[in-house]
């Protein structure tokens, strides 16, 4: 499919852009704990923390279920842990 379907067929485009936001919109909400410190752990970990919105230890934090903050967690696994999906 691609996107040469739709610049075949340009009415077609809008149908597959409105169903690929339904679906993010479906996907729900990820709580996660961090447990651990960064500290001693390298740079790029400690960016991710941050950047996940993590600002104390033992703090609780909703984000979107989406592939990009699930690989954000996935980086730092060891120092987080997934309360409730």
């Amino acid at each position: 499919m691609g996107w040469l379907s739709c610049v075949a067929n340009p009415g077609k485009r809008s149908s597959t852009n409105r169903s690929m936001s339904e679906s993010k919109a479906q996907r729900g909400q990820i709580q996660i704990k961090l447990i651990r410190s960064g500290i001693g752990f390298p740079v790029k970990q400690k960016k991710v923390i941050r950047g996940l919105g993590f600002r104390r230890l033992n703090q609780v934090i909703t984000r979107p279920d989406t592939p990009e903050i699930r690989g954000m967690v996935f980086k730092i696994r060891h120092l987080v842990e997934i309360v409730a999906q």
